[in-house]
């Protein structure tokens, strides 16, 4: 509730996919993309949100990986 009373109604929605493969014994990639909506006021809002990790795992159960993400806020 704003100063004023006014209520304000917001929706939003949400939807996620994702993936991961074996890239062999030590390598996996995951990806994956979240796609939200948002509206507020007779405006709607579209962000799409990639995620992409690539790991590599050791030979003593250490690993590294590199990623890449995108996040939005509404």
């Amino acid at each position: 509730v704003l100063r004023n009373n006014e209520k304000l109604v917001a929706d939003e929605s949400e939807f996620y996919v994702d993936a991961e493969w074996r890239l062999g014994k030590r390598w996996r990639l995951d990806v994956g993309l979240n796609a939200v909506g948002f509206q507020i006021r007779n405006q709607t809002f579209r962000n799409l949100q990639p995620r992409i990790r690539l790991q590599r795992t050791g030979k003593r159960g250490w690993s590294q990986w590199a990623g890449y993400h995108r996040s939005v806020q509404n």
